[in-house]
């Protein structure tokens, strides 16, 4: 993977270290402290963990100045790939500094220096397509008794992509039944795949297994474009983003529409197909996922040249349409919100594009748990900086990093405050929670 370091050493070189990879937009900030974009920075406070740091450490790599190790790439682990980095500098340098920090971590892999716990994972996901080994729980156990019709040996004209995190979590296989319901109540013609649902191989991207992940797209692509369905709704932000960006990225996207759980319940809502009619008294605010938001972006294959001009200014022929996370799923989920009768909702201060990230993507789950935690508490405290009783989010990464990580908080409230995915809102309110 060193010949991607070398195509990108140009944007490594655009970097003059400004540091607003690290930290959210000046207008933004209402105080110290959520004032930081970066999880690796707010927790080590050390540049070299940053989006800009990663940049000269591949530098240096590409100029035989430093010589990478199993320690380094332990290090280089505690990245969360929320993708924030890049949305603050493509306001600065038009550089893709994620791009950049997963060329890295690749290159690592390939040079044989990834931790302990990922080449575990990374085994267990080609062997049983899981994270965690030969789990008792099929991937199909969370719809028993749905009477869903079942892919390929019925037809249906929507796929449900249920995702593999109900294999292992409890609550959000609990909100996969709950929307799969609220899809057959508004008339959906809708199926699973049952047992032969596959990973989307996301976890192999973010621990730097470009290969894996590779095989993985190209695999799950071609059973999800012989369906013969019309769309693909996917129940998780991070399978959402996977199949819609990080595929087309890396390999194909599927052939069909992939859509969020959240963009078709608030179409069914908004088309009255879906009354919700039963008070939630709830204050809640909305945590957005980064792989629903600006990890979901859709990113242009850029084809072209760098040219000189006045033999100082750089710019690319032909331009590079650049991704500022704006294209996000935002708004659904916070129409959804406002529909519900009885619920108040309260806004965080970091959001949409710039959120803060929950601290569980990127593999430091299982590498580098204290950035885990420490990010997901400042997420949390900020939750309760707003008045909020429950945190909502859409991404079952999210969800659970936050029901796991609140038991730790050494303050009551943060302990006692409730984690729901937004369809258990939807469930409650549409009065099919009895």
């Amino acid at each position: 993977m060193r010949e991607r370091l070398q195509e990108l050493k140009y944007d490594m070189l655009k970097c003059n270290r400004c540091n607003f990879c690290k930290m959210a937009p000046f207008p933004t900030i209402v105080s110290k402290q959520y004032e930081d974009i970066c999880p690796i920075f707010k927790h080590y406070r050390m540049h070299g963990f940053t989006g800009s740091g990663q940049s000269y450490a591949s530098i240096a790599i590409l100029e035989d100045r430093v010589t990478p190790d199993q320690t380094f790439a332990e290090q280089q682990a505690a990245c969360t790939a929320c993708g924030a980095c890049t949305t603050m500098c493509m306001h600065h340098t038009e550089t893709d500094r994620l791009e950049i920090n997963m060329a890295l971590r690749e290159h690592l892999v390939d040079e044989g220096f990834s931790p302990e716990v990922h080449k575990k994972a990374i085994e267990n996901l080609k062997q049983h397509d899981n994270l965690y080994g030969d789990l008792k729980i099929s991937p199909g156990a969370w719809a028993e008794g749905l009477n869903l019709k079942k892919f390929p040996e019925q037809k249906a004209k929507v796929l449900l992509f249920a995702g593999c995190a109900t294999r292992y979590n409890a609550a959000y296989a609990a909100s996969a039944r709950k929307f799969a319901e609220l899809l057959l109540k508004a008339g959906v013609d809708v199926g699973i795949l049952g047992d032969d649902e596959p990973s989307c191989g996301l976890p192999a991207f973010w621990r730097g297994y470009k290969d894996v992940f590779v095989d993985k797209a190209k695999s799950v692509t071609q059973q999800l474009n012989d369906l013969g369905v019309d769309k693909i709704i996917c129940m998780g932000g991070s399978c959402y983003g996977t199949l819609k960006a990080r595929y087309h990225e890396y390999a194909e996207k599927p052939a069909i529409g992939v859509f969020h759980a959240t963009t078709v319940l608030a179409e069914l809502i908004g088309k009255g197909k879906l009354a919700l009619t039963t008070p939630v008294p709830m204050t809640v605010t909305y945590h957005d996922p980064c792989y629903l938001g600006r990890r979901s972006e859709f990113k242009n294959k850029w084809q072209g040249e760098i040219k000189t001009a006045f033999g100082q200014m750089d710019y690319y022929d032909p331009p590079k349409r650049h991704n500022f996370g704006t294209d996000g799923i935002y708004d659904e989920p916070r129409k959804i919100l406002a529909a519900i009768p009885g619920l108040t909702f309260n806004e965080m201060h970091r959001i949409r594009e710039y959120a803060w990230c929950c601290g569980g993507g990127g593999g430091v789950h299982d590498a580098v748990p204290e950035v885990e935690q420490s990010t997901a508490l400042n997420r949390l405290e900020e939750a309760r900086d707003v008045k909020a009783d429950c945190i909502v989010s859409a991404c079952p990464y999210c969800e659970n990093t936050f029901s796991l990580t609140k038991k730790k908080s050494d303050r009551k409230e943060i302990r006692e405050m409730q984690v729901l995915d937004i369809v258990d809102l939807v469930y409650k309110a549409a009065g099919l929670d009895a």
